[in-house]
């Protein structure tokens, strides 16, 4: 408990590989504390911007111009309503991430 909050967090895992991922898990909750004041003013959230598509603008080839690595191709080309293998059309425009 955190200023009367309570914090829920669950560690899931297939069955099979759970043992392995259990001390993940622990370490993760372990690492659990409250922000410093400096901690929480400097944290930058990444945020969504539109990109319009260039032609033959691959989505890997925008996911790391365009993002600089923030989200994966496969990630962006969902976003988008789209395959990894299907480059939007010249003029499209995408949503994107940019790191904050």
């Amino acid at each position: 408990m955190q200023d009367r909050s309570v914090f829920m967090i669950a560690g899931i895992a297939p069955a099979l590989v759970f043992n392995r991922a259990a001390p993940l898990f622990s370490a993760s909750l372990n690492s659990f504390r409250p922000l410093s004041l400096s901690e929480a003013q400097n944290i930058r959230s990444n945020r969504i911007d539109l990109y319009t598509a260039r032609p033959g603008d691959p989505c890997q080839s925008i996911a790391d111009r365009q993002s600089g690595g923030v989200v994966k191709p496969a990630t962006l080309a969902t976003m988008n309503g789209r395959r990894l293998d299907e480059p939007p059309p010249a003029g499209e425009r995408l949503k994107i991430v940019v790191a904050g």
